[in-house]
């Protein structure tokens, strides 16, 4: 009886174990610790850009008419490296902890929607005219960086002069 049990320990204890190391990170709902879209939108200068941390190692981009329709058309592959250094503008930035945060009076605005830590937050940034402010900046260009990765193809394609 007592092996019997011992063994019966030992098979839930390995399937527990098991069931840990195969889950993804986040919590028990299966979604990302980490995650974050940014729709850039400036209507009176044409500026529309989607940028769609997903937490899945990849940031769907959409840009143009498509991003004006709320729609990502690319992606590209996004480094752990490249996620925390977002994940921290994130933090500076005051967005893990408040569900509205504005910098202006816009045009330019930004409608933001972050998962960390478990919880999920939506509100909208609005720029002084055209311009964010520096902790908005630093979440920007990271973000606008690893959009350009998609033209890298393209521009390596071309001819070079000598």
């Amino acid at each position: 009886m007592i092996a019997t049990v011992s063994r019966l320990a030992t098979v839930i204890a390995s399937l527990v174990l098991a069931a840990c190391a195969s889950s993804p990170p986040g919590d028990s709902s299966g979604e990302p610790d980490f995650a974050l879209r940014v729709e850039d939108r400036d209507v009176t200068d044409g500026r529309f850009m989607i940028y769609d941390l997903t937490g899945d190692g990849t940031m769907a981009i959409g840009s143009g008419a498509s991003a004006q329709e709320g729609v990502t058309d690319e992606t590209v592959v996004v480094d752990d490296e490249n996620v925390a250094a977002i994940r921290e503008a994130v933090v500076t930035a005051g967005w893990a902890m408040s569900d509205g945060v504005s910098s202006g009076s816009g045009p330019r605005r930004l409608e933001v929607r972050v998962r960390i830590d478990g919880r999920t937050r939506r509100f909208e940034v609005l720029a002084d005219g055209r311009d964010f402010d520096a902790p908005t900046l630093a979440v920007l260009t990271p973000l606008e960086s690893i959009a350009r990765r998609r033209f890298g193809s393209v521009l390596n394609g071309l001819p070079r002069g000598k």
